[in-house]
């Protein structure tokens, strides 16, 4: 077990390059952002909030290169262990007012196959928390019954300034799709992966030349993703995909085809503006589907899809900016802090720190923002004063009381 991958410790982080850039590289993003929240209490006595920082994915011994699962739940546990033998928080609330990432396939579940995870279901130490997870679905589900919320993979933010603006490129290739795809559909689990779908596309549509498929990702792919129209998003064991954020960063329709899905940040990005939805049983008239769009609505899902801001609203920038995935998180949870209130009595003062908080943004007011969060006084914060104060647990943290005693002097 890496050290880091318990109560993440940013400065170090994982052993691998990979933890922090793979697709569920989320926990380490979202992480690193909000070290920067001006919201960041260092007194968790004032705090709305706290976020457990856990890096599951720091395990890459997986011969495939992805994160190894089964040492998720132990490790959880272990982080649950740390903060509520330390500290009073996680057990005054049950962990209910505690936040965590888990950005796998199936959420908390923390297992690839969905039956196998849906018999093992959330750990019971989560299921009052809040988890930020990127399955979902719009029917009742085992891996999301905590509440949660939804947030999208992880793709690297620099992908932006890889290729040209999205409404300049050359876009040659009229569908695209590089990943697995199985000749064969029964591989070592026994399962037909992606419910037989990548399958079914491979068979109708590998000789057809309007389509570029290959059954491996790697080559030029996001270089091709930028110079297509429309980019397959196909489920694989779960339901969503690094594409569907890929596609829209490189100004490429994702054309998702993954029954039930939901979808990240729905207000903010308005997915059915900027995307086509095929069911799974209709890729037999995909040609057909996307010939139809192409000939009537295309140009105006382009132009919705060109936007910025629904780019950015998918996006984990480090620092933080308004509008990024990281900001929309802190929306949605200051969200459930209304729809919760009565809030509990915090000590003495709840009031008086949310509006140091607030001065701290506006750069007025005593005390400044070196009494209220852990920063120096140079944090910038874009477009917004603070939602909410929010307590951020690390290795670190029994010494919050030294800090305390410290900003009496600043």
């Amino acid at each position: 077990m890496c050290m880091s991958s318990l109560l993440g410790t940013t400065r170090t982080g994982c052993r691998t390059r990979g933890a922090a850039a793979n697709l569920f590289a989320s926990e380490v993003a979202i992480h690193q952002a909000l070290l920067g929240y001006p919201g960041r209490a260092v007194d968790p006595n004032d705090a709305d909030f706290f976020f457990v920082p856990v890096y599951v994915s720091c395990n890459f011994s997986t011969p495939n290169g992805f994160p190894s699962l089964h040492h998720a739940r132990p490790l959880l546990s272990s982080a649950v262990d740390f903060v509520s033998s330390r500290f009073p928080f996680w057990n005054r609330s049950h962990g209910r007012d505690h936040v965590v990432v888990a950005s796998h396939d199936y959420g908390a579940c923390f297992h690839a196959m969905e039956d196998v995870a849906m018999a093992d279901g959330i750990p019971e130490f989560l299921e009052r928390s809040i988890i930020l997870q990127t399955f979902g679905v719009r029917s009742p589900h085992p891996c999301q019954r905590a509440e949660h919320v939804l947030i999208p993979p992880y793709v690297p933010p620099g992908i932006e300034g890889e290729r040209p603006a999205p409404e300049k490129a050359r876009r040659d290739i009229f569908v695209f799709f590089r990943g697995k795809m199985e000749v064969h559909p029964k591989n070592v689990s026994g399962r037909f992966y992606g419910r037989r779908v990548r399958t079914e596309i491979w068979r109708r549509y590998s000789a057809n030349p309007r389509f570029r498929l290959q059954r491996k990702r790697s080559g030029d792919y996001r270089a091709e993703m930028a110079r297509s129209v429309f980019c397959l998003c196909p489920l694989g064991w779960a339901p969503w995909s690094p594409r569907l954020v890929e596609s829209v960063a490189l100004g490429c329709v994702p054309v998702i085809i993954a029954d039930d899905i939901r979808l990240p940040f729905q207000a903010a990005v308005r997915w059915s503006e900027i995307s086509v939805t095929v069911a799974e049983a209709d890729v037999g008239r995909l040609e057909a589907t996307l010939d139809h769009v192409a000939a009537t609505n295309l140009s105006a899902i382009q132009r919705n899809l060109w936007d910025p801001a629904r780019r950015r609203a998918l996006l984990f920038h480090r620092p933080m900016e308004q509008g990024d995935a990281t900001w929309l998180v802190l929306r949605a949870l200051e969200g459930m802090r209304l729809r919760r209130r009565p809030q509990r009595p915090r000590g003495g003062g709840a009031n008086r720190h949310v509006d140091v908080a607030r001065r701290s943004y506006t750069g007025s007011g005593p005390g400044g923002c070196a009494r209220f969060t852990s920063l120096s006084c140079d944090v910038r914060w874009s477009g917004h004063p603070p939602f909410f104060l929010l307590f951020i647990y690390s290795l670190f943290t029994k010494l919050y009381n030294l800090k305390r005693k410290l900003l009496q002097f600043c």
